[in-house]
């Protein structure tokens, strides 16, 4: 309630940013897409209140020739486009150009607060679909790594068990080998505006509600567009707009996080939480070493 007053009260407009289709054999993130744009644009409730609170910016295809082609990861240039973010061509990569400078143009706007930006792939072997995660760039933050948390754990509350989101999967990702990626390249470009920064991996093998085990065979549109509605309900939990009690246990991490960071605890309270933060993100339930597995 605190959150929605607070957009209502005329701060500044939250503005959240995806990108979709680099590679183009990755067809499930755009059913997903479908569903999340389907769902937000409808007359929900919930979505109506969304749209009220926050501006979703979207890119629902970066590699436009290669997907033509049928390509599965190259443009129609045989480049890897998730890999030539840092520099792209202006005659050659325009998507790519064009999608840094809509996002520079955001953080820059003083009457906005682009809060999160999110790099939608899929993946061929994971039998669960989850989040590679920027860290925090103060890794003493503990506000900084419970914010960055909120998302995947609202995700979790609202997309796992039959749509097969894993928490347990998401992973904390400063490896090398990925310097290129979308995520990487947009999250240094923004982290001076703070912006939290994903690549949503979508299993290939994401199975219908109505199913419980994981088949090649049970993955369909109905399936990664339900997961897109309710990637979007997390986006409402996420701006408190909508009473439930688990996901506003989530949000209420983060403010106790920030409430402590700003000296209203005690120093001895603090000690604790950082310690159990940045030794190995027991946040999400694997070591500290993950270092990002397969190419995205």
């Amino acid at each position: 309630e605190a959150r929605a007053a607070a957009a209502a009260a005329g701060g500044k407009r939250k503005v959240v940013m995806l990108s979709c289709r680099v590679h183009p054999g990755e067809t499930p993130c755009s059913h997903t897409l479908r569903g999340f744009l389907d769902f937000l644009v409808s007359d929900h409730e919930h979505a109506v209140a969304l749209r009220a609170h926050v501006t979703f910016v979207v890119v629902p295809m970066l590699n436009p020739d290669g997907c033509y082609h049928g390509n599965y990861r190259t443009c129609s240039l045989g480049t890897d486009l998730n890999r030539a973010w840092s520099e792209p061509s202006p005659v050659l990569e325009q998507t790519l150009v064009k999608t840094k400078e809509l996002a520079m143009q955001y953080a820059n706007d003083p009457d906005v607060d682009l809060e999160f930006f999110i790099d939608a792939h899929a993946h061929t072997s994971s039998k669960q679909s989850f989040l590679f995660v920027n860290p925090p760039g103060d890794v003493g933050d503990v506000a900084a790594w419970e914010r960055t948390a909120a998302l995947p754990r609202l995700m979790d509350r609202n997309c796992g068990a039959n749509l097969g989101f894993s928490l347990a999967a998401c992973k904390f990702c400063s490896d090398p080998s990925k310097a290129g990626t979308g995520r990487r390249v947009v999250g240094e470009l923004l982290a001076p505006a703070g912006t939290m920064c994903y690549t949503l991996e979508m299993s290939f093998y994401t199975p219908p509600p109505q199913h419980q085990a994981w088949s090649a065979t049970t993955s369909n549109e109905d399936a990664y567009e339900s997961f897109g509605r309710a990637m979007a309900l997390s986006f409402v939990d996420y701006y408190g707009l909508r009473d439930d009690a688990k996901s506003e246990a989530v949000m209420r991490r983060v403010e106790d996080a920030t409430a402590t960071a700003e000296g209203s605890r005690s120093r001895s309270a603090t000690a604790p939480a950082a310690a159990f933060v940045v030794t190995g993100d027991a946040m999400f339930g694997f070591g500290a070493s993950a270092g990002g597995g397969d190419a995205a």
